[in-house]
């Protein structure tokens, strides 16, 4: 039973990551907007009950409601009635055409919005991991690949909310040494206490990291990723 709410939970991560995603492309915000908006749907998710999750179309307003969100707090407001056709579109690949569909879900969205300022109290600043990332992709000298295969890492991680809602600075260190695992690349001893993160958290975060992957992977079965030949290991 666990196992089935966790498959569960990682599929609503992978459907709601892939939305945003495909959602903000068409809206043209960058990946900041799209980690903020999905930090507070993990959030959000983690604060309500399981009896407020409600139908598949409430889903699709968080998500509207989130990404709206986000764009204002990135500083990258886009117009609600694009927001809900995008979402919508990305959500379920269905346009909308009736004007009274329209002015009903621009109600729930908003009124979502308003429930979402309200559980984080008010507090919608969120920390990007792209930040340090950068920076720590800079001062190790990565190469390109090392440094596009990082970034990737840590935007696809946001799916799931070991992730999200981790430090930045920890999913930031995860994304590198993940990325130089994959890679085979090998890194300084005790590389992770000089950037502040504790080896066990930047364990778990790396494994959530490659779960995005591998339930993926089981959802299109043309993907596979061994957590095994790619696990960070510890140096002395």
């Amino acid at each position: 039973m666990e196992e089935e709410t966790s498959v569960a939970a990682s599929a609503r991560g992978l459907k709601a990551g892939t939305t945003l995603r495909t959602a903000a492309i068409m809206l043209n915000i960058s990946d900041s907007a799209v980690f903020s908006a999905l930090h507070f749907w993990h959030e959000f998710g983690r604060l309500r009950t399981s009896a407020d999750a409600g139908p598949a179309r409430a889903e699709e307003a968080l998500l509207a409601a989130c990404l709206l969100l986000a764009s204002k707090v990135e500083e990258e407001p886009r117009r609600i009635r694009d927001v809900i056709n995008c979402v919508q579109f990305a959500f379920n690949g269905e346009k909308l055409h009736n004007p009274h569909r329209y002015w009903e879900k621009k109600e729930r969205v908003l009124l979502l919005e308003q429930q979402l300022l309200r559980a984080l109290a008010f507090d919608t600043a969120v920390e990007q991991p792209l930040f340090y990332l950068l920076h720590y992709l800079s001062a190790a000298g990565a190469s390109p690949a090392w440094c596009e295969l990082s970034v990737c890492l840590a935007n696809d991680c946001c799916a799931s909310a070991d992730c999200a809602l981790r430090p930045a600075r920890l999913v930031a260190a995860a994304a590198l040494g993940t990325a130089a695992a994959l890679l085979g690349k090998e890194l300084p001893p005790q590389w992770h206490a000089v950037l502040g993160v504790e080896f066990g958290s930047l364990q778990e975060v790396s494994k959530a990291m490659l779960e995005v992957y591998t339930h993926t992977a089981h959802k299109t079965h043309n993907v596979s990723v061994s957590a095994e030949t790619s696990e960070i290991k510890s140096s002395s």
